[in-house]
């Protein structure tokens, strides 16, 4: 929290100097108070996620609030994007979402396939969102919701997801745990980072800009068969990670069975 207070005070009067409202910074000295940072590492393990989806219904504390984390899980997007996304983004027929620059970290957006189980997800939210043109509405139906009530959804659900196992956990965590899934899952480095939208070499970004939509579909869906494996799986203590099928990886050259 220091950090970020002193991150936002440089950026003000540095704003301040721009705009000659200030001829100095009274921060400009000010390194990182809070001291070094370490990189977050935290990703459900088999037991945690197994717990997971067998529970979800139960642990969250609205209808609404288990779809959103299922929707996360299931395209392992950022919440930021969920929250103010719009159903016109949405195509159920071509299986996809398509997200726009204006939504996207670093105005970059790009087009993530669909897999069934979150399509079933979304059409759940499209019918809880009645006509409001916005996936998650606020009070007022012509708004989006604030992405961080999902955070704090979830900081509220903390002690229940420990009564089935799961360790406090962010948003953001689900993202690094579908990550780790996919590399678990012997897809290719690079597909896995086109399906979370990370940003490419700068010169690889330059010059190549096909979607490589297959590739991500191939990818996402095995990541859904996983998870449908966990739920499928007997509410008993897993010893190992749960076997997966790579069946469909041999149809793709964006993905590796090594």
């Amino acid at each position: 929290m220091a950090n970020r207070i002193s991150s936002v005070m440089k950026q003000l009067f540095l704003y301040g100097i721009q705009r000659a409202i200030l001829e100095d910074t009274p921060v400009k000295l000010l390194g990182k108070p809070g001291g070094k940072e370490r990189p977050k590492k935290r990703a459900l393990t088999a037991n945690e996620m197994q717990a997971f989806v067998q529970n979800i219904d139960w642990v969250c504390r609205s209808r609404r609030h288990a779809r959103v984390l299922m929707v996360l899980l299931l395209t392992l997007q950022r919440r930021g994007e969920l929250g103010v996304a719009e159903w016109k983004e949405f195509d159920f027929d071509e299986r996809t979402w398509r997200i726009p620059d204006e939504h996207a970290k670093a105005g970059r957006g790009h087009t993530l396939p669909l897999s069934d189980w979150a399509i079933a997800e979304l059409k759940v939210l499209k019918h809880m969102a009645a006509r409001s043109r916005f996936v998650l509405p606020a009070t007022h139906p012509d708004q989006p919701a604030d992405p961080k009530l999902i955070s704090r959804s979830v900081a509220r659900s903390l002690k229940r997801f420990k009564k089935i196992g799961v360790d406090a956990f962010t948003v953001h965590d689900l993202r690094r745990t579908g990550r780790t899934g996919l590399a678990r899952l012997k897809v290719s480095r690079d597909i896995a980072e086109r399906v979370l939208n990370h940003a490419p070499d700068k010169i690889e970004g330059t010059y190549d800009v096909f979607d490589y939509l297959d590739e991500k579909r191939v990818a996402l869906t095995l990541w859904e068969d996983y998870l449908h494996q966990l739920k499928g799986l007997p509410r008993v203590q897993l010893t190992r990670e749960v076997p997966v099928r790579l069946a469909r990886a041999a149809s793709t050259s964006g993905i590796t069975d090594t």
